[in-house]
């Protein structure tokens, strides 16, 4: 765990300045430190391994089609697992850095943020999702940038490798719409979210069940093994939403950002879903939108002191977060172990 907090203070150290060069050597540290963990870091690497050296990545519908390509021509040229390790984190954090240096107002603190909010944790477990998180980012970028066929392209991508993300589909018909919402619209939803969201989850679980997904067959049992605690959920839902609600209204011209309506979907969904074992994962297509909100809403307080005031409780927050996921170690990634 030590390890994991060294890290996290570099990147803290990084994120004070806005050097590109500083955001690559981020890059270069958290492609390191994944490709070269052993097979213990992570609960699901074990079966990504027996996946690789039996082949089963072949047969059926437990891979998708862009897992399996990637799988095979690995091991069509001579790779191991180690190498797919280190492709695996290199398609997860290389569109990344890419992304944060072209949306980003401050990349090392889109880095820190990404680090601190554990979603670099998810690619040393769940390393398809990863891959298509970091697709799902970049089809974001070129979606603002009006070129359709590229963040199609991207999106598509996404998909190949993890099918949750086909969910988020709807989501780039709906933004020309969704972006109208108010900001005061916003809050209120948030809010309401907040309240109901405990509420509507045993109804949201018989849904589930009902429907018959071959995963959430028997959706009781569903990560039963994990340190799931309800009220600890709540408690993250709402230091989240009030934190987000007081860091923006201490901000200027953050409605206009694009971002900004992608992000309190964020809120919204994960208020209503983060009580779901295996549903909460596809909050995180949305909530990884704080890693570019996070910096612009710092960077646009009128005031130093607003300015200060905002640094300070965004810093506490994910730390705070950092903490919390490393003691919880839903991912299995504690303790770090590096391969023999």
């Amino acid at each position: 765990m030590a390890l994991y907090i060294g890290v996290a203070i570099l990147l803290f150290y990084f994120s004070v300045s806005r050097k590109n060069i500083l955001a690559f050597f981020s890059f270069i540290i958290l492609l390191i430190l994944a490709s070269i963990r052993g097979n213990e870091v992570g609960f699901d690497v074990i079966s990504y391994a027996e996946s690789f050296e039996w082949h089963t990545y072949l047969l059926g519908d437990s891979y998708e089609i862009g897992w399996s390509f990637l799988c095979f021509f690995i091991d069509l040229f001579g790779g191991d697992f180690r190498c797919l390790l280190f492709i695996s984190a290199f398609l997860t954090l290389f569109p990344l850095f890419v992304f944060f240096k072209r949306e980003s107002v401050n990349a090392n603190k889109s880095y820190l943020i990404y680090y601190c909010l554990c979603f670099y944790f998810i690619c040393f477990n769940q390393m398809r999702q990863a891959i298509a998180l970091s697709f799902f980012c970049v089809a974001w970028h070129f979606y603002f940038k009006r070129q359709k066929l590229k963040c199609y392209s991207f999106f598509i991508l996404s998909v190949l490798f993890h099918y949750s993300a086909f969910f988020f589909a709807t989501l780039f018909l709906l933004y020309p719409f969704i972006k109208k919402i108010k900001l005061n619209v916003w809050i209120k939803l948030s809010i309401i979210s907040l309240v109901i969201g405990p509420c509507i989850s045993p109804l949201i679980t018989s849904v589930i069940s009902i429907i018959g997904i071959d995963k959430y067959a028997n959706y009781a049992d569903y990560g039963s093994h994990l340190d799931f605690n309800i009220v600890g959920v709540l408690f993250f839902n709402i230091l989240r939403t009030v934190i987000y609600i007081f860091v923006i209204k201490n901000c200027v011209r953050v409605s206009t950002f694009q971002y900004i309506p992608l992000t309190f979907c964020g809120i919204v969904v994960s208020n209503l879903f983060n009580y779901l074992v295996g549903i909460d994962r596809l909050v995180w297509y949305v909530t990884i939108m704080d890693t570019i909100t996070f910096p612009y809403c710092i960077q646009q307080c009128i005031y130093l002191r607003n300015r200060m005031i905002n640094s300070f409780v965004f810093v506490s927050f994910i730390f705070f977060t950092l903490i919390w996921g490393l003691l919880h170690n839903n991912q299995g990634v504690v303790p770090y172990i590096i391969f023999d």
